[in-house]
């Protein structure tokens, strides 16, 4: 039998298993993303690759709440060529956001904070404002064109109800800055300045009488009306041969 100091030296080799690795904890992350979010094998390399996020805690922490979209499309998906544009670009960024929510649950970080309520409506004001000419009623989400959609693009730029942004000397090709934006030119501004009226009450297009612009009532009505253009030959055979 062995003296009892040396059975106690054999058992003092064992040691308590230490802190994972770094390499270990990226493996981890690389499976999160990959097996768990079903994130693209490439874009999962370059996050630990490229970026060097060494843990799932690296990642939730990564990006705050308000600059993950812009975050995520500057940082990865943009920096990957057969991602920058497309549906599999927006396929990985759905997927790289579910699995942020999700390592942002498991660590115990921050969520994302939510927004204030808003306060409920006041009684709709009547009449034309006389800043902008448009009317004074409404909202800045949806329904008729009006001053509370217009308010964000600075005064002055809609007078007597018509639309009088102040151009580059040089024309609509020039960037233009307006309420706080900057275009890649004037007309990437009208682009988006023409969808601030004509909307329904929810923000949607159609306006309060056409919830659906492309619903089968206003289809068949599309149809009604071509076929009494196809009908009517008054302007090919008359108008044009009969004397004035």
């Amino acid at each position: 039998l062995k003296p009892f100091w040396l059975k106690a030296e054999r058992f003092a080799r064992w040691t308590l298993p230490g802190p994972r690795t770094p390499h270990r904890r990226m493996a981890e992350l690389a499976r999160f993303l990959t097996d768990d979010a079903k994130v693209d094998a490439s874009v999962a390399a370059y996050i630990t690759k490229q970026l060097q996020l060494e843990s799932i805690a690296d990642f939730a922490n990564y990006w705050t709440a308000g600059g993950y979209e812009r975050g995520v499309q500057d940082d990865i998906i943009s920096q990957i060529a057969v991602f920058n544009s497309g549906p599999a670009g927006k396929l990985q960024v759905a997927r790289l956001r579910a699995a942020w929510q999700g390592a942002q649950r498991q660590t115990g970080a921050a969520p994302e904070p939510r927004k204030a309520a808003q306060p409920a409506p006041g009684a709709p004001q009547s009449g034309v404002c006389d800043k902008t000419g448009l009317e004074a009623g409404g909202t800045s989400q949806g329904g008729a064109l009006n001053a509370a959609q217009v308010a964000h693009l600075g005064e002055g730029t809609f007078k007597g109800g018509l639309h009088k942004p102040k151009w580059d000397s040089e024309g609509l090709h020039k960037p233009h800055t307006i309420g706080g934006k900057t275009y890649d030119t004037g007309f990437h501004y009208l682009l988006e300045a023409h969808e601030l009226g004509g909307k329904s009450t929810d923000g949607g297009y159609g306006g309060p009488l056409c919830a659906d612009p492309y619903s089968q009532e206003i289809s068949d009505l599309c149809q009604v009306l071509l076929t009494e253009a196809q009908q009517d030959k008054t302007l090919c055979y008359n108008n044009f041969t009969d004397p004035c």
